[in-house]
C-alpha cells in the first residue's frame, strides 16, 4: 500500500543528498506543505492586495520554474487564488542578469527579467533582485508565507511598467488592442475638446450679439 510512496521519499532524499545546498529549502517546502494539509484552511488573517509582497513558497517545480521559497509581487486576487511575480537575487557573474531590462540603464532590452536595484528605494528587497516576468504564477493563498516584506505601490512608475511589460510580451493581441483602444479614446477625447472650444465660442460670440441687441435696442428706445 506504501509502497509507491516510499520509494519516492527514498528518491527524494536521494536528489537532496546529492544537493547539500537544497536540503534545507526541500524541508522547509515540504514543512509548510504538510502544515496547511493537516490545517485545512486558508490564511485569512491579513487581507493581501495588489503590490503586496510576501515570502511565497512555490514547491518543487521543474527548471526553469521557479522553486521552494522566494519572494513575490501579487500582482491580482482570484477567491484563494493570486498572482504573483516571483523576484530572485541578482548575479552580476549571470549574463542574462546583466542584459536584464531596466527602465534607465536598459531600456531597449528583450529580456524576461525586470531588474531591480535596492538603490531605489525599493524597501521590499535586501539587495538587487530580478522580477521573472515570464514565470507570472497562479498560487493558492496557502502558499503566501506570513511575513509580509513591503508593498510595490501599484500608482509607482516600477509597477505600471511591470503590469505593462508582462501584458506586452505575454498578451501581445491583447495589449495591441488595448493600445488601440487607448488611442481611439485619446483621440476621441481630442475631437470633444475641440466641440467644446467650438460651442465655448460660439457662446461668447452669442453673448456679443445679445449685448450688441441690447445695445441697438436701448438706442432705439432713446429716439
Amino acid at each position: 500500500m506504501y509502497k509507491a510512496y516510499i520509494e519516492a521519499a527514498n528518491q527524494l532524499n536521494a536528489v537532496a543528498l546529492q544537493n547539500p545546498n537544497d536540503v534545507e529549502r526541500i524541508a522547509k517546502s515540504e514543512k509548510h506543505w504538510a502544515n496547511n494539509q493537516l490545517n485545512g484552511v486558508f490564511n485569512r488573517s491579513i487581507p493581501v492586495r495588489k503590490g503586496d509582497v510576501y515570502g511565497f513558497d512555490f514547491g518543487k517545480n521543474y527548471k526553469p520554474e521557479m522553486t521552494y521559497q522566494h519572494r513575490g509581487i501579487v500582482f491580482g486576487m482570484n477567491g484563494n487564488l493570486l498572482y504573483v511575480l516571483p523576484i530572485t537575487s541578482f548575479k552580476s557573474s549571470n549574463p542574462l542578469h546583466i542584459d536584464a531590462f531596466h527602465p534607465v540603464d536598459n531600456p531597449s532590452s528583450k529580456s524576461d527579467l525586470f531588474l531591480l536595484k535596492k538603490s531605489e528605494g525599493h524597501a521590499f528587497i535586501t539587495h538587487d533582485s530580478l522580477v521573472k516576468l515570464n514565470d507570472i504564477r497562479t498560487v493558492s493563498l496557502n502558499r503566501k508565507m506570513p511575513k509580509k516584506y513591503g508593498v510595490l505601490d501599484t500608482t509607482s512608475t516600477t509597477y505600471q511598467q511591470l503590469e505593462d511589460l508582462v501584458i506586452q510580451r505575454y498578451f501581445p493581441t491583447f495589449h495591441y488592442q488595448q493600445q488601440l483602444m487607448l488611442q481611439q479614446a485619446e483621440a476621441s477625447q481630442n475631437e470633444l475638446d475641440k466641440l467644446r472650444d467650438q460651442v465655448s465660442g460660439l457662446r461668447a460670440e452669442l453673448e456679443l450679439l445679445k449685448s450688441e441687441n441690447t445695445r441697438l435696442s436701448e438706442i432705439q428706445g432713446n429716439q
